[in-house]
């Protein structure tokens, strides 16, 4: 597929990504694109890989505490045999729904139920492998952020890059919602259709239907139920290197207590300007965001930028570990996997 997209082609993308729940007929008025063009469009794109289609069930509103976020650099003198045994335990991990992964680097994100369940987790890793060359000393960085008591402004929202780098002149929006998660009691076929819609992310109503042995009706008006309630987010997920990105960029910040999240949110704001994130989770104390660039130039003045922001306003506790991911030399090894994450809740009881 071509890196230079028409005028139409952007905006079905980009509608695409921004209005995932539409079907081809509303998409086309929300963009002003013929729904024949828009419904083509869609379907060349996808052939050619450029987005897909994700389910992902929201962890806080199904009772769960924790979002963690690992991510690090193996050591230069980690065997091949260690690191495939490291890569095959975190995949293994039902926890971890995503994770990628280049020559010497690793990202991964999960969902837990306690800290108690997070504390297992840890240990099991450390004793693991903390004392082989995979977990460089100094060099990973183990996030942990509350739904309680942090922000989630961007989960996987490719809207920011396409913003970005097709030039669409639109207002950021950053930190909308106000609203405090809070659990949400399903029945177990509720549980069981969720478990379907997730699984399934690029089947329609029938064919979801027809593998849990559902009817239609049902889970049409249940997937718009937990879409409505929070309890799942569908997603677009863009192949970044289709569209003229090369480089993801990764960065822990930690701030100092002064610099409340709340006290940051206007610089917040400015940062969501100027880079274009896809995954940025704020707490007070701390912060994890990725972000795309072109090319190594890009992302080291759009560093420098963030950077100089908040050196100049006192935040920054720490040098934020940075990561890159150069996308030539990146692989995802698990790709919005719930499979593990859906077992256990459909298997928890009622």
């Amino acid at each position: 597929m071509k890196s230079d997209y028409t005028t139409a082609e952007k905006k079905v993308l980009y509608g695409l990504v921004k209005h995932p729940t539409l079907n081809d007929r509303e998409l086309s008025e929300a963009i002003g694109v013929k729904p024949s063009t828009t419904t083509a469009i869609r379907r060349r794109l996808r052939k050619a890989e450029v987005f897909s289609t994700k389910r992902i069930p929201m962890a806080d509103r199904l009772g769960y505490e924790l979002l963690g976020v690992f991510c690090g650099r193996m050591g230069p003198g980690t065997k091949d045999s260690v690191k495939k045994k490291f890569l095959e335990a975190v995949h293994n991990m039902p926890q971890i729904f995503y994770t990628i992964v280049s020559s010497d680097s690793v990202f991964a994100i999960g969902y837990f139920k306690n800290f108690s369940e997070y504390r297992a987790f840890a240990d099991a890793a450390w004793e693991q492998f903390g004392g082989s060359a995979v977990i460089e000393p100094g060099m990973w960085s183990w996030a942990i952020f509350s739904f309680e008591r942090s922000k989630i402004a961007y989960f996987f929202d490719y809207g920011p890059p396409l913003k970005y780098i097709f030039n669409i002149k639109e207002r950021m929006k950053f930190m909308e919602s106000a609203e405090e998660p809070s659990s949400i009691k399903l029945s177990k076929k509720e549980k069981v259709v969720l478990q379907g819609l997730v699984n399934l992310p690029e089947s329609s109503d029938k064919e979801v239907a027809e593998r849990i042995g559902a009817s239609r009706q049902a889970v049409s008006a249940m997937r718009k139920r937990f879409e409505k309630m929070g309890v799942m987010k569908t997603l677009r997920v863009v192949n970044l290197e289709k569209v003229g990105y090369h480089l993801v960029a990764l960065a822990h910040n930690q701030f100092t207590p002064p610099a409340t999240l709340e006290a940051r949110r206007k610089d917040l704001m400015k940062i969501a300007e100027m880079v274009p994130q896809f995954l940025s989770v704020v707490s007070n104390p701390e912060s994890i965001l990725m972000a795309c660039a072109t090319n190594y130039e890009m992302y080291h003045e759009v560093r420098n930028r963030a950077l100089k922001l908040y050196a100049e306003k006192g935040y920054l506790r720490d040098e934020p570990m940075m990561m890159l991911f150069p996308l030539s030399d990146t692989h995802t090894i698990k790709d919005f996997d719930f499979v593990g994450f859906m077992e256990r809740i459909v298997g928890e009881e009622e």
